[in-house]
């Protein structure tokens, strides 16, 4: 049985709350027919449970017909976030396409009283967690001015 993007996104709305978007991007080039066009859906939702906010979307392409629907994904993410003893804590993961076997993961924590905030982004694999950047940022306020101190760390390269 052959699933289209269309009738699965119908189908996804129908069951959930809110509506996908469609996109169409118009590529470069000399096109025969209307591969020059890529129609993308996206759907995205939203919920809170017990003080932690959820979220996840996803992106997939609307012009193929296809039988493997995983195949038409191009991006699904998720994130959580909760406060935590004065910190604003969140955590997205982002998978590509159909690859299951690795995700990058952003992890923010935020203290507006202190004045300071971390930015951690990385990629979990089925084995294994690496960081790839970290990135601190503090304020400080004197008399005229206010200070802020941004260092970043790329352990990537």
């Amino acid at each position: 049985m052959k699933f289209s993007a269309v009738a699965l996104i119908t189908l996804l709305s129908s069951a959930t709350a809110g509506n996908p978007s469609l996109t169409i991007k118009v590529s470069d080039g000399s096109f025969d027919n209307l591969d020059g066009l890529e129609p993308t859906i996206s759907w995205e939702t939203s919920g809170e449970t017990e003080g932690t906010g959820f979220s996840a979307g996803v992106e997939m392409g609307a012009a193929a017909t296809t039988t493997d629907v995983g195949s038409l994904a191009k991006s699904i993410w998720g994130k959580a976030s909760r406060d935590v003893g004065g910190w604003g804590i969140s955590a997205r993961a982002e998978l590509e396409g159909s690859n299951l076997s690795s995700a990058d993961i952003e992890i923010d924590a935020t203290n507006e009283e202190a004045d300071v905030s971390v930015h951690l982004e990385g990629t979990a694999c089925t084995d294994s967690f690496s960081v790839n950047k970290v990135e601190l940022t503090k304020g400080f306020e004197t008399d005229d001015a206010r200070i802020t101190v941004n260092p970043r760390y790329d352990v990537g390269s």
